[in-house]
């Protein structure tokens, strides 16, 4: 996220009232939890590499999105409309980062929704079609994906050429899907394991 250091990490969460310690306990938990995702379900995951080679044979310049994320959830005695306007308060009052480290249940809470530059063509049909109506800046509208929901910013955006190594770009592709449908599946297997076991969520 920027900091140079654990201390002027702390600084900055104690002076957006949150508490370091349910922080840390947070991030030890998630680490654990994507260790047992990945032994789970990484043999499950399916990659289609010579279809990804052929999109990547297409196009000479592909547009890319630096985007943000808050993925969400609600239970069955919450209400869509309410827990949206409790993000949105603290999107306007504490940023969006730090939005995405409260409400967020995606591994990249954490690192306060950061998901990096996204191409757009990798990116679902819903999704582009949502992100084709905001601009550099905005905030899309929850958008239902499996086990919750998605809220995305769009921090930045650019026109990238394909002077690439194809094999390092098939590789880099296979991580992104790869990760993707991780994250998926994460979000399912823990709303379904929650229903069997009681949760406190942090």
């Amino acid at each position: 996220m920027g900091f140079e250091n654990v201390k002027k990490f702390r600084k900055n969460i104690e002076i957006n009232g949150l508490d370091f310690e349910t922080i840390q306990n947070k991030i030890k938990i998630e680490l654990y939890w994507n260790q047992l995702i990945v032994k789970k379900f990484l043999k499950d995951i399916k990659i289609d590499k010579n279809k990804i080679k052929e999109e990547l044979a297409k196009n000479l310049t592909q547009k890319e999105l630096l985007l943000s994320e808050i993925v969400f959830n609600i239970d069955t005695k919450s209400n869509l409309e309410k827990k949206l306007e409790f993000i949105q308060k603290d999107i306007k009052t504490k940023g969006f980062s730090n939005a995405a480290l409260i409400h967020g249940i995606s591994d990249t809470a954490n690192n306060g929704g950061k998901l990096g530059w996204i191409k757009l063509s990798s990116l679902n049909t819903k999704i582009k079609n949502e992100l084709k109506n905001i601009r550099v800046g905005d905030i899309s509208n929850p958008i239902v994906v499996p086990g919750g929901f998605l809220i995305l910013k769009i921090v930045d955006q650019r026109d990238v050429k394909n002077n690439l190594d194809i094999n390092k770009a098939i590789e880099l592709a296979v991580n992104e899907k790869t990760n993707e449908q991780l994250n998926k599946l994460s979000i399912v297997y823990y709303n379904k394991i929650k229903k069997d076991i009681k949760i406190n969520a942090i």
